[in-house]
């Protein structure tokens, strides 16, 4: 391949000052960085030298991550950020530029799009954000296409006013994207404490993006929309065929907001997926299954091992205030359908909203045990910038100034909101009581024990077993 000029370093940034840092001796690095695969992809198409780095999977610190990045001698360095990560991200991005004054810093991610021009306005050391989908923004920074003309992106121009230039329009042929860049990764250093104990090597990939449903808290919709693109289910298949045939991947877990969401296009995936010797892990809507039962049934028989489901609440009146599109009674239904399919399962739950009271985290906690999952895990509410959750926390004053640097993992234990009937304090109770409840119960042991059919399972569930410790 004939490089171009412009070298180009992609941080994934590390966690190890978050909690995910601190259970990471028990709970390995979880997925590759897919959004950093896919620009580098684009790039490597254009012939432009890459390097990623993924400093989670790495173990780096900041300063580590740093010294990798400068190794490459980059002209761009493109770091990715979520909001609890965002702080180690700045970190990185002001070493580099104490090292390399000339190199230019673009960040993108989750956190980057509602916060792009603050980001700018703060911080000297990022000279551009991109926002919402960035492969192709990306790509015409890399090209050094005038800054005023490329679509997607906050910047400074020469009087160091910060700019937010027009939306990109959302990418509406999925097909074209080329596969992500897995060769710039080292696919061994991945794990999950649950999923590999499905099988291994595993990894991750999408079908589609962006997501119709209007969850406050949710902020998939801000980078992705609201409008579903569906990549062909014929791409789809030759990108597992990769999987299979390339990296000898045996476990795929399917990342879509939306794998559930059009029942005939799950159907024809699930008989494609039966052909061929890979089983998968999927993310499902609870008022999806409950409408098309036979959905769970297709899946078990294409070699589904569990469904991941979004349950957030057992109270009707929080689920409302949530936006979700499912009762409580859809949450029943699902799971009686996959329980009797014999999936696995596990159940995400949300603890603190402005509406909470310890009887209706009662209800969650009750709700979550009676519908008999795999596993669950339970979140704190804590608004993500952009979301109907921040700005509704914000309006009731539950919510000012929130230093993000400083946030690490809030969803574990620094909450970010002032709650009207509970303190911070309750709230981190709250949280480690609901844990302590569901997992540390003998009925509960005695079913974890059963499935341990391997020592592979026997060793993931002990990881399991010793970071629940630890956090709670």
């Amino acid at each position: 391949m004939d490089e171009k000029g412009t070298r180009v370093c992609l941080i994934n940034t590390p966690e190890l000052l978050s909690v995910y840092g601190k259970v990471q001796k028990f709970i390995p690095p979880t997925a590759p960085p897919l959004g950093l695969l896919y620009i580098a992809a684009v790039l490597e198409r254009e012939s432009f030298p890459v390097r990623i780095i993924d400093s989670y999977a790495e173990h780096y610190d900041v300063s580590t991550t740093v010294k990798e990045a400068l190794k490459f001698n980059p002209d761009m360095v493109g770091i990715t950020a979520v909001t609890p990560t965002f702080g180690n991200a700045i970190m990185i991005a002001k070493a580099l530029k104490e090292a390399n004054p000339d190199v230019t810093i673009a960040m993108g991610g989750p956190h980057i799009t509602p916060t792009g021009a603050l980001i700018l306005q703060k911080h000297k050391c990022v000279d551009i954000c991109v926002k919402h989908e960035g492969e192709y923004a990306f790509l015409e920074l890399t090209q050094k296409k005038p800054l005023k003309d490329i679509l997607g992106i906050f910047y400074r121009n020469d009087a160091g006013t910060v700019i937010t230039n027009p939306d990109r329009p959302l990418l509406e042929n999925l097909d074209e994207l080329p596969f992500p860049a897995r060769h710039l990764i080292d696919l061994s250093k991945y794990h999950h404490v649950l999923y590999s104990s499905y099988g291994e090597p595993l990894t991750e990939m999408t079908t589609s993006r962006g997501c119709p449903y209007k969850c406050s808290f949710c902020a998939s919709k801000i980078t992705n929309g609201s409008r579903v693109r569906f990549r062909s289910v014929e791409n789809v298949i030759e990108e597992v065929d990769e999987l299979i045939n390339n990296y000898g991947i045996k476990v795929i877990e399917f990342r879509d907001d939306t794998l559930t969401l059009n029942p005939p296009r799950f159907k024809r995936l699930c008989e494609e997926l039966k052909k061929r010797d890979v089983d998968f892990i999927g993310n499902a809507k609870v008022n999806m299954v409950a409408r098309f039962p036979e959905m769970a049934q297709q899946a078990k028989d294409a070699g589904c091992k569990l469904f991941l489901f979004g349950c957030e609440s057992g109270d009707q009146k929080i689920l409302d205030s949530f936006l979700k599109s499912q009762t409580v009674e859809d949450i029943r239904q699902a799971f009686k359908v996959v329980n009797q399919v014999g999936l696995d399962t596990l159940a995400c739950f949300i603890l603190g909203s402005p509406l909470e009271t310890r009887e209706t985290a009662r209800k969650t906690i009750d709700l979550s045990k009676e519908i008999s999952p795999t596993f669950v895990e339970y979140f704190l509410l804590n608004p993500h910038p952009g979301t109907e959750s921040e700005e509704e926390a914000k309006r009731v004053g539950m919510m000012t100034n929130v230093n993000w640097e400083e946030v690490s993992a809030p969803q574990w234990f620094n909450p970010t909101i002032h709650h009207p009937i509970f303190s911070e304090e309750e709230l981190k109770s709250m949280l480690s009581s609901a844990y302590r409840e569901f997992y540390f119960r003998p009925g509960y042991f005695l079913k974890l024990l059963l499935k341990m059919n391997s020592f592979k399972k026997i060793q993931r569930y002990t990881n399991l077993a010793r970071a629940m410790i630890h956090i709670v």
